[in-house]
């Protein structure tokens, strides 16, 4: 751990790595932005409901749930837990060439009117100029259970986020949750960004090709890289002797 920073409000010794973005005051539960080696101009963070409205959201669920509906009364929460985990944003142009070969059933129908069928290998070449737009975890070490969701809710939904650094003091009481820290620095998210914008063009091509010939594509510098702070709530909740959880954007 650093030493030498303190809260800003009660000038409370902090505990800061490298990789931190916001350390919480255990005095006076202060939240001190601290960018770590992120540029903190370039960190945003999606609000998030509280505590109580996430119960709400649970037990909706569990009423639109078939099973769940049948045993609501056996059904007891344990604990709520939530936190903001850190995920990098960006774009990546990707272009080049790609040669593929697919097999394809040709059918045609003779003088007698039967119909006779063959596979044969039809070669294509397609030209790709796009641009992926591409979300994955700023951590090395995360749970995977949720984590896809989140990430798929998020492309989807596209939540409005706030500049980390525009929260006043008020909205960060609302807030109330751990902040995990960083695990990759913006030089490395970049780095993973363009090998992933190049796997998700192969990935594609592999779902639909039966043999791919040639695979020419790069991709180029990542723009509009920023951190995205993502809420994730987990659910606890008892059945009779287990314990179960279920995971919430």
């Amino acid at each position: 751990m650093e030493a030498g920073f303190k809260c800003e409000r009660c000038g409370a010794p902090l505990e800061v790595s490298p990789e931190t973005i916001v350390a919480i005051c255990p005095y006076c539960g202060f939240p001190n932005h601290v960018s770590g080696n992120l540029k903190t101009e370039n960190i945003y963070i999606v609000p998030t409901i509280d505590k109580n409205a996430i119960a709400k959201a649970f037990w909706n669920r569990v009423e639109r749930d078939f099973d769940l509906k049948r045993m609501k009364e056996r059904i007891e929460i344990v604990d709520i837990e939530g936190h903001y985990a850190p995920y990098w944003v960006g774009s990546v142009h990707v272009g080049g060439d790609v040669e593929y070969m697919v097999r394809e059933e040709e059918c045609h129908t003779d003088s007698e009117g039967e119909t006779h069928c063959h596979t044969v290998e039809r070669h294509y070449h397609d030209y790709v100029d796009e641009v992926l737009n591409l979300i994955g975890s700023a951590r090395r070490q995360v749970k995977s259970f949720g984590v896809d969701d989140i990430i798929h809710h998020y492309s989807k939904a596209r939540p409005e986020g706030k500049r980390l650094l525009d929260l006043d003091e008020d909205q960060w009481g609302k807030v109330k949750l751990e902040i995990l820290n960083t695990e990759m620095d913006e030089t490395q998210a970049k780095m993973v960004m363009r090998e992933d914008a190049v796997d998700v063009v192969r990935s594609r091509y592999s779902a639909k090709a039966d043999r791919i010939d040639r695979f020419d594509v790069t991709a180029d510098e990542p723009q509009n890289v920023a951190l995205v702070l993502l809420p994730m709530w987990t659910v606890y909740y008892k059945v009779e002797n287990s314990i179960f959880h279920t995971v919430f954007a």
